[in-house]
C-alpha cells in the first residue's frame, strides 16, 4: 500500500474524531459560557461553539461583575451583632464562592487580583485619611492628599471596572470633610480627645485592613 493510499484512508477516520471532538468542546463550551443546552440545539450550533472556543477571548465585563461582588463582600461585612445581617451576609458570600468556583483558573485569577487591587488601594486610601485627620487636628482644615501610590491603584482598579467603588469612598471622604469643617468652624472649639486620639485613630485602621484581608482570604481560599 503506498503512502498516499494510506494517508487517504486515515483522512476519513481523523476527521470524524475531529468533527465528533469538536462538537463535545462545543457543548462543553456553550453550556458554560453562552448559556445553550447541547441537547435542544442543532449539531451545528454545538460544532460552531467548539471552534468559537479557540479564539474565545474570557468575557472581562462579566468578570468585572464578579471583582464588583467580592468587593462588596470585602467592605460590607457586618461589624456588629446583628444576626440577620450576619445570615444573608454569609449567604450571600456562600454563593458568589459557589459562582468562583465554576471559573477557569486564568478567570479566578482576574477577578482575585481586581479584589486585591481595591484592597491595597482602600489601605493606601486610609492611610492617606489617617495622615489628613492629624492634619486637622493642628491645622483645623481637612485636605486629603492622595499619596502617588493610592493614585496609581487607583487606576489599577479602573481597569476592573471598579471606577464607582472609588468615586463612593472619595464622596464619602468629602462629606466628612464637609461636616468636620462645619463642625469646628470656630478654630477655639476643643477637640475630644477619645476621637482625635492619633494612635487610636491608627490602630483602628489597622485593625480594620486585617478584617478585610481576613475575609479576602476566606472568599477565595
Amino acid at each position: 500500500m503506498n503512502l498516499k493510499k494510506i494517508l487517504s484512508n486515515l483522512t476519513y477516520p481523523a476527521i470524524t474524531v475531529a468533527v465528533i471532538g469538536l462538537w463535545i468542546l462545543g457543548a462543553i463550551h456553550g453550556k458554560k459560557k453562552h448559556n445553550i443546552d447541547p441537547f435542544s440545539s442543532s449539531f451545528l450550533v454545538c460544532w460552531y461553539y467548539g471552534i468559537e472556543s479557540t479564539w474565545h477571548k474570557t468575557d472581562y465585563k462579566e468578570l468585572n461583575d464578579d471583582v464588583k461582588v467580592a468587593v462588596y463582600l470585602i467592605a460590607s461585612k457586618p461589624e456588629n451583632i446583628d444576626a440577620k445581617a450576619l445570615l444573608e451576609y454569609n449567604e450571600a458570600k456562600k454563593e458568589f464562592k459557589e459562582v468562583i468556583s465554576k471559573l477557569t483558573k486564568k478567570e479566578l485569577n482576574y477577578v482575585k487580583s481586581g479584589a486585591n487591587a481595591f484592597v491595597d488601594y482602600m489601605a493606601s486610601f486610609q492611610d492617606d485619611m489617617v495622615n489628613s485627620t492629624v492634619n486637622f487636628k493642628h491645622t483645623r482644615h481637612w485636605n486629603l492628599s492622595q499619596s502617588s501610590n493610592t493614585i496609581t491603584l487607583s487606576k489599577k482598579c479602573s481597569s476592573f471596572g471598579l471606577e464607582k467603588e472609588i468615586e463612593e469612598m472619595q464622596k464619602g471622604i468629602a462629606d466628612l470633610a464637609k461636616n468636620l469643617q462645619g463642625k469646628y468652624a470656630d478654630e477655639n472649639e476643643p477637640l475630644d480627645e477619645l476621637i482625635w486620639n492619633e494612635k487610636k485613630i491608627q490602630e483602628e485602621m489597622s485593625q480594620k485592613q486585617k478584617r478585610i484581608k481576613q475575609i479576602l482570604a476566606e472568599i477565595f481560599n
